[in-house]
């Protein structure tokens, strides 16, 4: 008799549908959320990815341009970078470097960088082979490096990271991009 009860109290109880719509939110909504703030966080990142790409090739176009650079010239392209990218000062790193092939082999003519003792040398150079281009000799070419971090808002699949960017450029209106020091 008691089974019977109890059989038929498990079988009305499966049947009823009262409270199903909130339990069921109670289980979909967190999954929900995490879905909908995971779409900002990678669109932040692709946004934050393209802007770096973007930022890179308009520093090595403006410096494809000019036939002589300086001190105070690399300092404003570095502020051009961190104003691009809105990032605070110390946060990104920028290196430009002119590069000559000469006798099948690829040597820096100078070489400048954000963060003091981080400029491009022969030896750091064998770093950056797959990234220049075939050159016949005596060409140069202008190599920015930039780096920028970025941090996501919310831990959804993504860690931080920083975006590096190695963009090659030729000199347009000279053989090659002077340095005329400080």
């Amino acid at each position: 008799m008691r089974v019977a009860r109890a059989l038929r109290r498990l079988a009305r109880f499966r049947r009823s549908r009262r409270g199903a719509a909130s339990v069921e939110a109670m289980l979909v909504f967190p999954l929900l959320f995490w879905v909908y703030a995971g779409s900002f966080v990678y669109f932040e990142a692709f946004r934050s990815y393209n802007v770096t790409v973007k930022a890179s090739y308009t520093i090595g176009d403006i410096l494809s341009r000019w036939t002589h650079v300086n001190e105070s010239d690399m300092q404003g392209m570095n502020s051009l970078l961190r104003y691009l990218v809105q990032m605070p000062e110390g946060d990104t790193a920028l290196r430009v470097s002119s590069v000559e092939f000469f006798d099948d082999s690829y040597t820096v003519n100078w070489s400048w960088a954000s963060t003091p003792g981080n400029e491009l040398t022969n030896q750091r150079l064998k770093t950056l082979l797959d990234y220049l281009p075939v050159m016949h000799a005596g060409d140069t070419v202008i190599v920015t490096e930039t780096i920028v971090p970025f941090r996501p808002g919310m831990r959804v699949g993504l860690q931080d990271r920083d975006w590096r960017n190695v963009v090659v450029t030729r000199p347009r209106f000279a053989g090659q991009l002077a340095w005329t020091g400080n």
